[in-house]
């Protein structure tokens, strides 16, 4: 951090200045970080296979930072640079050329943050994962001249945690820059969207609650904020959510309507809108804490629900998959479960390969019921649901011919489906009748005990 911000204020104190570019780079390379460094605590899960984690996870992060965080950021410290500097260094974009220009201007940390040999490679294909993920053997061009490398994982990891680190000292120092030389609100007042709503959100977050997102609905001249919140609990969200609506009617004076929700692992759906003329009357009448959520409420503009408190592992939640079953007759994919807070319900797909005959094929839906009907589902970090090691009350399924990629509508015309599959336990979880989704199938309606089947062809209703 110490070298990012002493060298950048040496720049300032030379006569560099930060204009609109200046501040779009570093919002951009912000908004980038911020939306990656949440992904960097699932290198560390051990529910995903190494070679997956290295292939889904810690190559694509790499490429992110390096690329929407860490280029963005050299961008901008290399225009300060050009501003004070004899040479002309306002062509230079390249990763490799920015490196080179920050490691002879006293920036070599932020210079050597960033491998670009194995930014290449991994961008142009050049990345081969080898031994279950525990080696990356990765090829790069220099010149006219080709090289291979290789890198154990561990080594990865420590290149993928050394880029973040710098990114976070670039993030904490240059926003300690923009503080000391800049007239936020200034800025906020006169920039464009992109700069006026970044601006603002930065300025309203906070260490726990920090905003994801800005955007407007020109049309009814309305505003809407996103913010993460570390604490999810009553009381702390609704005075988070009358600071940040008092602080939007101050900062963003161009608009009529102002709309902020939460975003928590454990949190539903939250929406807080109230209107500037409300918010004139509200600090007016120096009403107490509380009293604007208050009003809000009474006119059904505020929408919220307590947290679920759940003590499971995130980790096992995140990346549980449910089991696949697959024998000679049949195979069941893609299991789900759509739980409700009475009522355990899974849903699947079922493949039956060219099978037409209809005594098999009821045989294979009553099977399918039965082993879907015996899993174990876990319980969600937002909603109460019904959870555990019961049977299902509900299971849904369609049954197609083929697995493919193409022809997975339920429609008539579609000759890979086979039929749609409701099972229930009792009569007040089945589905309604004439829904949208069966209202075409219905004449083509078959019940077996507590199975109903919808076929697509009629003559399975009737055949023996």
């Amino acid at each position: 951090m110490s070298e990012i911000y002493c060298g950048v204020s040496r720049l300032m104190e030379k006569g560099a200045s930060l204009d609109a570019e200046s501040i779009r780079l570093f919002l951009t390379g912000y908004q980038a970080y911020r939306q990656i460094a949440p992904t960097i605590k699932m290198l560390d899960y051990k529910y995903v296979e190494p070679a997956t984690r290295v292939r889904l996870y810690c190559l694509p992060i790499y490429v992110s930072l390096a690329e929407g965080c860490m280029s963005n950021f050299m961008r901008l410290v290399v225009r300060l640079i050009d501003s004070v500097s004899e040479k002309d260094y306002s062509t230079q974009d390249e990763l490799r050329s920015l490196t080179d220009i920050l490691g002879k201007h006293a920036f070599p940390k932020l210079a050597g943050s960033v491998d670009s040999d194995l930014r290449n490679a991994i961008n142009h294909g050049g990345i081969y994962v080898e031994d279950g993920g525990r080696e990356i053997i990765y090829r790069y061009r220099s010149g006219s001249e080709h090289y291979e490398k290789t890198l154990l994982a561990s080594q990865l990891m420590r290149k993928l945690h050394q880029v973040f680190d710098v990114a976070s000292a670039a993030v904490i120092a240059l926003t300690c820059i923009f503080s000391k030389n800049l007239s936020l609100s200034a800025w906020i007042k006169s920039g464009d969207t992109f700069i006026r709503h970044n601006l603002a959100g930065i300025e309203m977050s906070n260490a726990t609650c920090r905003c994801a997102f800005v955007s407007e609905v020109p049309r009814f001249k309305q505003v809407d904020l996103t913010f993460d919140i570390i604490r999810n609990d009553r009381v702390h969200v609704f005075a988070q959510a009358e600071r940040i609506l008092r602080r939007t009617y101050e900062l963003l004076d161009e608009y009529d309507q102002f709309v902020v929700s939460f975003d928590n692992e454990h949190l539903m759906n939250n929406v807080f809108r109230t209107t500037r003329t409300e918010m004139a009357d509200y600090l007016s009448d120096g009403a107490a804490p509380g009293d604007l959520i208050t009003r809000m409420a009474k006119r059904q503009d505020a929408l919220w629900s307590d947290p679920k408190a759940i003590s499971d592992d995130a980790g096992r939640l995140e990346y549980y998959r449910y089991p696949e079953y697959e024998s000679l007759s049949h195979t069941i994919y893609e299991v789900k479960d759509v739980s409700r807070t009475n009522k355990k319900s899974v849903c699947a797909t079922v493949y039956v390969g060219n099978e037409k005959d209809k005594s098999t094929l009821i045989r294979i839906i009553d099977e399918s019921v039965e082993w879907l009907r015996k899993l174990t589902n876990l319980p969600s970090p937002v909603f109460d649901l019904k959870h555990g090691n019961m049977q299902a009350d509900c299971v849904y399924f369609n049954v197609y011919r083929h697995d493919l990629r193409t022809k997975r509508e339920v429609f008539e015309t579609n000759d890979n489906f086979v039929c749609m599959v409701e099972y229930c336990s009792c009569k007040k979880f089945e589905l309604p009748e004439l829904d949208r989704w069966r209202k075409w199938l219905y004449p083509n309606k078959e019940t077996h005990g507590k199975t109903r089947i919808y076929w697509r062809e009629k003559h399975f209703v009737t055949a023996s």
